[in-house]
């Protein structure tokens, strides 16, 4: 048993900044800052158990969310991504993987994951077609 709790938080580049709140997403960049505040909460009350708590807070990632954001429109959904290497479900997976393998005096707390490309949510370098 690895004696830790891992919360992943599948975000687009919109609301992975949060202190940036798009106007058409303020109830998801508002959920998110309770899940933050949920694992903090988590963290310091668990400070005394074995237990571990560790929030990895990817940037872009290629999910089908786009397309479902998007409606089934595909081509909107790729929009998304286009120019630049989004992170993928794999690579977010073995961050959580790498947290829970660490030796159990070592906790990280949070990791930020983004793809080269981008430094913010609303900072990405697009290379152009």
């Amino acid at each position: 048993m690895t004696n830790v709790i891992v919360k992943a938080s599948s975000t687009s580049v919109q609301s992975q900044d949060e202190n940036h709140m798009p106007e058409d997403r303020y109830s998801n960049c508002a959920t998110k800052h309770a899940v933050n505040a949920f694992s903090g909460a988590l963290l310091r009350e668990l400070v005394s158990t074995p237990l571990r708590v560790s929030e990895v807070q990817p940037g872009m990632v290629e999910t089908e969310f786009s397309v479902t954001r998007f409606r089934g429109d595909r081509k909107m959904a790729d929009s998304v991504y286009e120019g630049l290497h989004p992170l993928t479900a794999e690579d977010i997976a073995e961050e959580i993987v790498w947290c829970a393998a660490r030796p159990p005096h070592v906790n990280i707390a949070e990791i930020y994951v983004l793809p080269k490309a981008q430094a913010s949510a609303t900072l990405s370098h697009r290379q152009k077609s």
